[in-house]
């Protein structure tokens, strides 16, 4: 038996070409939990984003914050660790919008 999705179909659903039709039968099969699917779409998505469009999306955050907030901000380059699922992160309470001392606000 053929797959019902295919590695084509996944590609145009991640670039938002696929039909409202073929979206439909994509998002259908998604639900339904294929880790085949799942598995290429995730890697399919990571090889559609060159590293350095990161990077660059970074240094525009660090440069509208620092702006915005009128003091330095550094963003952390580094891969944070994601919450586990359904133990989702608490909003900070009490914070200042002037850290101590001048200090810089790390994001």
């Amino acid at each position: 038996m053929e797959h019902p999705i295919s590695e084509a179909g996944l590609r145009k659903f991640l670039a938002g070409t696929a039909s409202r039709e073929e979206t439909r039968a994509i998002v259908a099969h998604l639900l339904k939990g294929c880790p085949s699917c799942s598995d290429t779409l995730l890697g399919l998505a990571r090889e559609e984003v060159p590293e350095e469009v990161y990077d660059n999306v970074l240094d525009c955050l660090e440069k509208n914050l620092t702006a915005k907030l009128d003091m330095p901000v550094a963003v952390d380059r580094q891969p944070a660790r994601r919450a586990p699922r359904g133990g989702a992160r608490r909003p900070l309470r009490g914070a200042r919008r002037d850290p101590p001392g001048g200090a810089e606000v790390r994001v």
